[in-house]
Protein backbone atom coordinates (compact mmCIF):
# COMPACT_ATOMS: atom_id res chain seq x y z
CA UNK A 1 0.00 0.00 0.00
CA UNK A 2 1.10 3.94 -0.08
CA UNK A 3 4.47 4.51 1.60
CA UNK A 4 6.05 8.09 2.38
CA UNK A 5 9.52 8.45 3.95
CA UNK A 6 8.28 10.46 6.95
CA UNK A 7 7.46 6.70 8.10
CA UNK A 8 10.73 5.74 8.29
CA UNK A 9 10.99 5.67 12.02
CA UNK A 10 8.51 5.97 15.23
CA UNK A 11 7.43 1.75 14.99
CA UNK A 12 6.92 -0.21 17.74
CA UNK A 13 7.70 -4.17 17.10
CA UNK A 14 4.51 -6.23 18.54
CA UNK A 15 4.76 -9.25 16.93
CA UNK A 16 6.89 -11.46 14.28
CA UNK A 17 5.76 -13.82 11.36
CA UNK A 18 7.98 -15.95 10.67
CA UNK A 19 11.05 -13.99 11.75
CA UNK A 20 10.19 -11.41 10.32
CA UNK A 21 8.98 -7.76 12.33
CA UNK A 22 5.60 -6.42 12.46
CA UNK A 23 5.74 -3.05 13.31
CA UNK A 24 3.24 -0.20 13.97
CA UNK A 25 3.51 3.13 13.58
CA UNK A 26 2.45 5.91 16.24
CA UNK A 27 0.26 7.14 13.79
CA UNK A 28 -1.07 4.47 13.06
CA UNK A 29 -4.58 5.61 15.43
CA UNK A 30 -5.29 8.38 13.40
CA UNK A 31 -5.54 6.57 10.00
CA UNK A 32 -7.80 4.21 12.00
CA UNK A 33 -9.85 7.22 12.80
CA UNK A 34 -9.39 8.67 9.09
CA UNK A 35 -10.90 5.69 7.56
CA UNK A 36 -13.40 5.17 10.45
CA UNK A 37 -15.12 9.25 9.58
CA UNK A 38 -14.26 9.73 12.90
CA UNK A 39 -16.54 8.07 14.45
CA UNK A 40 -16.35 5.32 17.15
CA UNK A 41 -16.51 1.92 15.36
CA UNK A 42 -13.83 0.00 17.19
CA UNK A 43 -15.68 -2.84 14.84
CA UNK A 44 -14.15 -0.82 11.75
CA UNK A 45 -11.03 -0.14 13.56
CA UNK A 46 -10.15 -3.90 14.09
CA UNK A 47 -11.41 -4.81 10.39
CA UNK A 48 -9.00 -1.69 8.72
CA UNK A 49 -6.43 -3.56 10.96
CA UNK A 50 -6.54 -6.80 9.81
CA UNK A 51 -7.23 -5.72 6.06
CA UNK A 52 -3.92 -3.06 6.09
CA UNK A 53 -1.36 -6.52 8.18
CA UNK A 54 -3.11 -9.30 6.23
CA UNK A 55 -2.05 -7.17 2.95
CA UNK A 56 1.35 -6.62 3.87
CA UNK A 57 1.82 -10.21 5.04
CA UNK A 58 0.73 -11.41 1.43
CA UNK A 59 3.67 -9.37 0.03
CA UNK A 60 6.03 -10.78 2.35
CA UNK A 61 4.35 -13.78 1.89
CA UNK A 62 5.32 -13.72 -1.79
CA UNK A 63 8.50 -11.93 -1.19
CA UNK A 64 10.06 -15.57 0.20
CA UNK A 65 8.00 -17.52 -2.92
CA UNK A 66 10.50 -15.05 -5.54
CA UNK A 67 13.44 -15.25 -3.30
CA UNK A 68 13.52 -12.08 -1.24
CA UNK A 69 14.17 -11.48 1.99
CA UNK A 70 11.26 -9.99 4.05
CA UNK A 71 12.85 -7.64 6.49
CA UNK A 72 9.62 -6.11 7.99
CA UNK A 73 5.79 -5.66 7.86
CA UNK A 74 4.98 -2.16 8.56
CA UNK A 75 1.54 -0.29 9.28
CA UNK A 76 1.38 3.39 9.11
CA UNK A 77 -1.47 5.85 9.27
CA UNK A 78 -1.63 5.95 5.15
CA UNK A 79 -1.55 1.98 5.20
CA UNK A 80 1.50 -0.10 5.08
CA UNK A 81 4.32 -1.57 3.25
CA UNK A 82 6.63 -4.77 3.60
CA UNK A 83 10.61 -3.70 3.16
CA UNK A 84 12.58 -6.34 1.97
CA UNK A 85 16.35 -6.24 2.27
CA UNK A 86 19.41 -7.08 0.56
CA UNK A 87 20.17 -8.09 -3.22
CA UNK A 88 18.72 -6.33 -6.50
CA UNK A 89 15.11 -6.63 -7.55
CA UNK A 90 13.94 -7.83 -11.06
CA UNK A 91 10.86 -6.40 -12.78
CA UNK A 92 9.73 -9.93 -12.35
CA UNK A 93 9.96 -10.13 -9.13
CA UNK A 94 8.24 -6.61 -7.95
CA UNK A 95 5.46 -7.55 -9.62
CA UNK A 96 4.77 -11.02 -8.36
CA UNK A 97 5.36 -9.35 -5.03
CA UNK A 98 3.08 -6.38 -6.19
CA UNK A 99 0.20 -9.20 -6.45
CA UNK A 100 0.34 -10.81 -2.77
CA UNK A 101 -1.62 -8.02 -1.19
CA UNK A 102 -4.81 -8.03 -2.87
CA UNK A 103 -4.75 -11.80 -2.77
CA UNK A 104 -4.21 -11.67 0.87
CA UNK A 105 -7.54 -9.34 0.70
CA UNK A 106 -9.07 -11.62 -0.96
CA UNK A 107 -9.11 -14.32 0.98
CA UNK A 108 -9.73 -12.13 4.01
CA UNK A 109 -13.18 -11.19 1.52
CA UNK A 110 -14.08 -14.61 0.98
CA UNK A 111 -13.72 -15.33 4.94
CA UNK A 112 -15.75 -12.77 5.51
CA UNK A 113 -18.66 -13.42 3.26
CA UNK A 114 -19.01 -16.94 4.73
CA UNK A 115 -19.22 -15.48 7.95
CA UNK A 116 -21.57 -13.35 7.31
CA UNK A 117 -23.90 -15.60 5.52
CA UNK A 118 -23.73 -17.64 7.92
CA UNK A 119 -23.25 -16.12 11.47
CA UNK A 120 -25.98 -14.14 12.71
CA UNK A 121 -24.64 -10.57 13.28
CA UNK A 122 -25.97 -9.95 17.42
CA UNK A 123 -23.99 -6.45 17.93
CA UNK A 124 -23.13 -3.50 16.36
CA UNK A 125 -19.32 -4.60 17.02
CA UNK A 126 -19.67 -7.47 14.72
CA UNK A 127 -21.50 -5.55 12.01
CA UNK A 128 -18.53 -2.90 12.02
CA UNK A 129 -16.41 -5.71 11.80
CA UNK A 130 -18.12 -7.69 8.98
CA UNK A 131 -18.27 -3.77 6.91
CA UNK A 132 -14.71 -3.08 7.23
CA UNK A 133 -14.00 -7.07 5.78
CA UNK A 134 -16.51 -6.74 2.93
CA UNK A 135 -17.15 -3.22 1.83
CA UNK A 136 -14.25 -1.41 2.74
CA UNK A 137 -11.88 -4.40 1.93
CA UNK A 138 -13.04 -4.35 -2.05
CA UNK A 139 -12.64 -0.70 -1.67
CA UNK A 140 -9.31 -1.27 -0.99
CA UNK A 141 -8.60 -3.19 -3.52
CA UNK A 142 -9.66 -1.74 -6.17
CA UNK A 143 -7.35 0.90 -5.61
CA UNK A 144 -4.89 -0.21 -4.89
CA UNK A 145 -4.64 -2.27 -8.37
CA UNK A 146 -4.88 1.41 -10.21
CA UNK A 147 -1.49 1.46 -12.55
CA UNK A 148 -0.74 4.61 -10.82
CA UNK A 149 3.03 4.29 -8.71
CA UNK A 150 2.77 3.97 -5.61
CA UNK A 151 0.19 1.57 -5.48
CA UNK A 152 0.61 -2.00 -6.14
CA UNK A 153 -1.25 -1.75 -9.78
CA UNK A 154 1.63 -0.20 -11.55
CA UNK A 155 3.59 -3.37 -11.02
CA UNK A 156 1.28 -6.04 -10.53
CA UNK A 157 -0.28 -5.69 -13.92
CA UNK A 158 3.01 -6.15 -15.91
CA UNK A 159 2.88 -9.48 -14.36
CA UNK A 160 0.84 -10.94 -17.84
CA UNK A 161 4.04 -9.33 -19.88
CA UNK A 162 6.31 -10.93 -18.01
CA UNK A 163 4.80 -14.12 -17.96
CA UNK A 164 4.32 -14.11 -21.60
CA UNK A 165 7.96 -13.16 -21.98
CA UNK A 166 9.46 -15.51 -19.70
CA UNK A 167 7.82 -18.38 -21.73
CA UNK A 168 9.02 -17.66 -24.92
CA UNK A 169 12.44 -17.32 -23.62
CA UNK A 170 11.70 -21.03 -22.01
CA UNK A 171 10.29 -22.17 -25.78
CA UNK A 172 13.73 -20.99 -27.18
CA UNK A 173 15.90 -22.59 -24.62
CA UNK A 174 13.82 -25.52 -25.25
CA UNK A 175 14.38 -25.51 -28.93
CA UNK A 176 18.33 -25.19 -28.46
CA UNK A 177 18.52 -27.56 -25.88
CA UNK A 178 21.48 -30.11 -26.17
CA UNK A 179 22.32 -31.23 -29.60
CA UNK A 180 24.40 -34.85 -30.49
CA UNK A 181 26.22 -35.79 -33.40
CA UNK A 182 27.34 -38.69 -33.92
CA UNK A 183 29.74 -39.09 -37.14
CA UNK A 184 31.23 -42.61 -38.01
CA UNK A 185 35.16 -42.77 -38.62
CA UNK A 186 37.81 -45.46 -38.83
CA UNK A 187 34.81 -47.57 -37.71
CA UNK A 188 34.11 -46.35 -34.43
CA UNK A 189 31.69 -43.06 -33.56
CA UNK A 190 33.03 -39.70 -32.92
CA UNK A 191 30.44 -38.10 -30.55
CA UNK A 192 30.31 -34.08 -30.85
CA UNK A 193 28.47 -32.62 -28.02
CA UNK A 194 27.40 -28.98 -28.87
CA UNK A 195 25.43 -27.35 -25.98
CA UNK A 196 23.09 -24.02 -26.73
CA UNK A 197 23.98 -23.21 -29.91
CA UNK A 198 21.82 -21.73 -33.15
CA UNK A 199 21.08 -23.94 -36.31
CA UNK A 200 24.41 -22.72 -38.28
CA UNK A 201 26.68 -23.91 -35.74
CA UNK A 202 25.32 -26.82 -35.75
CA UNK A 203 25.37 -27.33 -39.71
CA UNK A 204 29.01 -26.05 -39.85
CA UNK A 205 30.26 -28.39 -37.10
CA UNK A 206 28.60 -31.02 -38.71
CA UNK A 207 30.08 -30.22 -42.20
CA UNK A 208 33.87 -30.48 -40.42
CA UNK A 209 32.87 -33.25 -38.72
CA UNK A 210 32.31 -35.21 -41.72
CA UNK A 211 35.24 -33.62 -43.42
CA UNK A 212 37.20 -35.38 -40.99
CA UNK A 213 35.90 -38.11 -41.44
CA UNK A 214 36.38 -38.16 -45.23
CA UNK A 215 39.79 -37.19 -44.75
CA UNK A 216 40.87 -40.23 -41.80
CA UNK A 217 38.87 -42.48 -44.45
CA UNK A 218 40.80 -41.78 -47.44
CA UNK A 219 43.38 -44.10 -49.36
CA UNK A 220 46.04 -41.54 -48.81
CA UNK A 221 45.81 -40.99 -45.22
CA UNK A 222 45.38 -45.02 -44.81
CA UNK A 223 48.48 -45.99 -46.79
CA UNK A 224 50.51 -42.91 -44.44
CA UNK A 225 49.32 -44.80 -41.22
CA UNK A 226 50.92 -47.85 -42.32
CA UNK A 227 53.76 -46.51 -43.40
Amino acid sequence: MLSAAMFDTGYVTVARWKGTPIRVHWSTPLGMLLFGRFAFVPGFWLGYLLIVGLHEMGHAFLMRRVGLHARSIEIHALGGQARYGGGSVSQWQRSVVAWGGVLAQAVLLVAALVVAAFVPITSPFVAQLLSALTWTNVWIMALNLMPLPPLDGADAWKLPRLWRERRGRRAARVARERIEVRVPTRGAERELELGEVDEEKVRETVRRALADAARDSSPGKRKRDVQ
